[in-house]
């Protein structure tokens, strides 16, 4: 806390000090890289014709002709789409995001040089600048990652606020970071062996052997024969530093742990994959996250149990560490980008302004903590990295197999919710972990989280589940393959296709999931809302870990 209150103190400082003037909405610039950072905040006004309104009302992702003004410049049949998905989704009609492509109906169109922009409604980061930041620390450590910018927005005469402008991954983007941007382009969510894995193969073999030849090498039993043919067909140095920086920063929500957010490049050049980083608008949160997760997405996984590759990540770590986190610089710079953006939130309202002041001053809070804990992590001898439990042994299990987590702490991911510890609402009037949210506020991801250390092995997370007037997230039909909203138990990166909603009983749920290597790891277990409005129990006395025998083939006991 003492930390926060320092940091928004300093932040007061820094505005009294030097007041940054709004952008002037008439100044137009020729230079591409003005678009993004270091550029002022643009000013984009967008006008939708009523029939292409109500299209995009029935068909989110697809493309409608507009008129986009840009600081005072007019261009005319810009082709632009609904984007966002499970939390940060929004219908026209509310603070959506948008896809702009200038020629999508006039094929020589550009804006400054760009054939599509990205503008992100930044729902589920207060801060506007998360992926800014995560970007530019990606690039500077050699990861190919989009450049990111500011706007406000309105459309059709409504003022939308201030939105962070993306540079879409194109093959203008890759031309930039490759000798050759003709290669297979392809997007999570999804594993690497998905055949659904959404891919633009304009540029190579639609056969996805590529792909498969990445699957195949991770999948190779032999670790030291598996780490060779990764080599042959994956960047590993450039992966290795993609990976560690997604666990430093932690991004859950990328590949190593979430496998949802992410782009996959096979460069014909060097004939390797490239991964690159994409909807890292949710970084830092949890400052204490382990360094070394219980990786899900399956190169992450099988590059990781091998004794060389371990080796090499937390090598990579302790690199990155040192040349990219410095706790002063860091600060400066969050606050550098804060001050840019300050006058238009101010100009927006003013209250706004101020409670951005204290989004960021807990972000500073947040990445001071995260640096702390990491060093913490790397200082804790031969122990896996990042194992927070290995204060203690790893969770007892009993004669059946079953462990009892405890520690539950909240987390409250996007939108507002309230978690409470209660008594008497539980199985048999037991204790109970409840959320619930809604009236005013829109969508709602929070959850209540344990961390236990695991030895290899197969489990189930487990878990009696009550609800009352659950409203699941919306969320488009092509996002199907994303995690279900409603109630749910899973581990951390984990995705279920099982999730309560309405008014339901209690209910026995259960997530399988597995830990590798050859020592114990940290996994998180997650009880979990997501929601509109509405409550959820999860009753404590039944969330177990069950350790999966291979003979086990009894089903699970039903809820009480």
């Amino acid at each position: 806390m003492l930390e926060i209150l320092t940091a928004a103190a300093w932040l007061s400082a820094a505005w009294s000090a030097q007041e940054v003037a709004p952008a002037d909405p008439a100044k137009t610039v020729a230079d591409i890289d003005e678009v993004f950072d270091p550029a002022p905040v643009l000013r984009i006004r967008i006008e939708i014709p009523p029939d292409s309104v109500q299209k995009l009302r029935d068909e989110r992702r697809g493309y409608v002709a507009a008129a986009v003004h840009i600081d005072g410049t007019a261009h005319e049949k810009v082709g632009i789409r609904l984007k966002g998905s499970a939390g940060s989704a929004r219908e026209i009609d509310d603070k959506t995001g948008f896809t702009l492509k200038f020629n999508q109906f006039v094929l020589t169109q550009r804006f400054r040089g760009l054939k599509k922009v990205l503008l992100n409604n930044a729902v589920q980061d207060p801060s506007y600048i998360s992926e800014l930041l995560g970007n530019e620390i990606f690039r500077a450590a050699g990861v190919p990652a989009p450049r990111m910018g500011h706007a406000r927005v309105e459309v059709n005469g409504r003022d939308l606020g201030l939105y962070v402008v993306g540079e879409a991954v194109t093959r203008d983007f890759l031309a930039r970071w490759f000798k050759d941007p003709s290669g297979n382009l392809y997007e999570g969510p999804g594993e690497v062996d998905a055949e659904d894995l959404d891919a633009d193969n304009r540029g190579g073999a639609a056969d996805r052997q590529d792909l498969k030849a990445l699957r195949d090498a991770a999948q190779e039993s032999d670790p030291s024969e598996r780490l060779r043919r990764l080599e042959a067909v994956l960047d590993v140095d450039r992966f290795l530093s993609f990976l560690a920086l997604e666990a430093i920063t932690w991004h859950w929500d990328g590949y190593g742990v979430g496998v949802n957010n992410y782009h996959l490049y096979g460069d014909p050049t060097s004939k390797r994959m490239v991964f690159i980083p994409h909807g890292a608008d949710q970084l830092f949160q949890d400052p204490g996250a382990p360094v070394m997760p219980g990786f899900q997405g399956l190169v992450a996984r099988q590059l990781l149990e091998t004794a060389l590759g371990r080796k090499r990540y937390r090598e990579r770590i302790e690199a990155l560490l040192g040349a990219h986190f410095e706790i002063g610089k860091l600060h400066h710079r969050v606050v550098e980008l804060a001050r840019r953006i300050r006058p238009t939130l101010h100009e927006i309202d003013p209250g706004q302004a101020l409670a951005h002041d204290e989004v960021i001053a807990e972000l500073v809070g947040r990445i001071a903590g995260r640096v702390r804990s990491v060093r913490e992590q790397l200082a804790g001898g031969d122990r896996p990295a990042g194992d927070r439990s290995a204060a203690g042994p790893p969770i007892e299990f009993d004669e059946k197999g079953v462990a009892r987590p405890s520690g539950w702490e909240t987390l409250t991911h996007s939108g507002e919710a309230e978690l409470e510890f209660v008594e008497g609402e539980g199985i048999k009037k037991g204790n109970a972990l409840r959320i619930r949210g809604g009236g005013e506020a829109r969508d709602f991801i929070a959850s209540w989280r344990a961390r236990v250390s695991l030895p290899p092995g197969k489990y189930r997370f487990a878990g009696n589940v009550k609800t009352r007037g659950v409203k699941p997230v919306s969320r488009p039909p092509e996002d199907a393959g994303e995690r279900t909203g409603g109630a749910a138990i899973r581990i951390s990166g984990g995705k279920t296709d099982r999730g309560l909603a309405g008014d339901s009983d209690w209910s026995r749920l259960e997530f399988a999931f597995g830990v590798g290597g050859d020592q114990p790891q940290a996994v998180v277990l997650v009880c979990e809302l997501r929601a509109a409005e509405g409550t959820a129990w999860f009753d404590e006395s039944s969330l177990e870990v069950v350790r999966i025998l291979a003979e086990e083939q009894a089903p699970p006991p039903p809820a009480e």
